[in-house]
Order: structure tokens, then sequence, then C-alpha cells
């Protein structure tokens, strides 16, 4: 089912082109406008094979999948310096398997960005932690994780990020977990600043 939804999206968006080129009267420089103001589709398969040896210990060579995504992004002027995107991005196919358990949702998310106030956004994405902190403390694809623990997850987040000053950029994001989240939750904000 996924995977027909999948092609059904990448056919209508490349019929829709033909489309726009079948009216006729459209000059070149009218049909890439409208091609621009498409949404944007990208992908890409992540083969990874690593080979761990400890002293004295397992000898392991594996062969997986390493994140392999498809997305959509789109952006759109509402206004002069004002605009609006969106994305979301699948993951978990499981390339290196033929009969692997099919996509998930990685990010989904909708905001609004200036030029003079920065950007939020709503929904499942990296957190700020993410971006500011453990991409840099966790540089290894695969193996050690130094990353520091935290509790903010990536979904139900809403995230600001302000204009760069003069290099320095502030952010702020909040998860809200309301309490019908799960069974016996609670409400609970948990919060996550940074200066970078």
């Amino acid at each position: 089912m996924k995977k027909t939804l999948i092609a059904s999206a990448i056919a209508a968006a490349t019929f829709s082109g033909v489309a726009f080129a079948a009216e006729g009267d459209l000059s070149a420089s009218e049909l890439a406008a409208r091609m621009d103001s498409m949404p944007s589709v990208y992908g890409n398969i992540q083969y990874a094979v690593a080979h761990e040896n400890i002293d004295g210990g397992a000898s392991e060579l594996s062969h997986f999948d390493n994140g392999t995504t498809l997305g959509v992004t789109h952006d759109h002027s509402i206004a002069p310096g004002v605009t609006g995107f969106l994305k979301i991005e699948l993951d978990g196919f499981g390339a290196d398997e033929k009969d692997s358990s099919g996509a998930n949702i990685d990010e989904a998310y909708i905001g609004v960005k200036g030029d003079s106030f920065g950007q939020v956004w709503v929904g499942s994405d990296d957190s700020l932690y993410e971006r500011s902190i453990d991409q840099i403390a966790n540089f290894y694809e695969i193996g050690a994780n130094a990353g520091g623990p935290y509790t903010t997850g990536e979904g139900d987040l809403v995230q600001y990020e302000s204009p760069s000053f003069g290099g320095l950029t502030l952010g702020a994001a909040v998860q809200i977990n309301g309490d019908g989240e799960s069974q016996n939750a609670e409400k609970s904000y948990p919060y996550q600043l940074a200066a970078v």
C-alpha cells in the first residue's frame, strides 16, 4: 500500500509537468515558473558495511541500510520577506532487505520564516538539541554514541530559530506532551534553549 502511494505521488508530480506543457500557450519562462512552484522530491539510498574487531573479543562484519530516505519539500512566498514551508521525509526502507517492513515518517513539519523574525515550525523534526549539540558531539555515523541525555524527543515539537545576529543564532523548542498521548501519561512540556 505504501509503495503504491509513493509511486502514485511521483507519477502525479511527473504528469503534472506534462499537463502544464500541454496547455500550449505557456512560454518557456511561464513553464519554468510553474515547475519551480511545485514541491521538490528528493531521496537517497545508503548502504553501509561495518567491520568490528575487538581484541580478545568477537569480530563482526555487517551489511545494512544506514538511513535510506525519500522526501518532499516545498516553500511558498506568503508576503514580501515571509515564506511558508513544509517537509515530509520517510525513512526505514531497509534498502538492503527485499522483505523490509516499509517506510516510517522521520520528519513531518510545517512552518513560516521571515527575513526579520527568523522561523517557527511545528511537527516532527530533529530537535534544537540535536542540531546544536548532538550532531557535533556524536559525529560517528556508526559506533560510539557520545551524545548527551535529554528528554525532548523529535515529535510534537514547536520550534523557533532567530535570524543570525552577526553569526549568533538563538533557538527554543518545546515538546507538547498531552495527557492523551499514552496510557497513564501526564502533561509535560520539556523544552530546550540554545545560543549557537
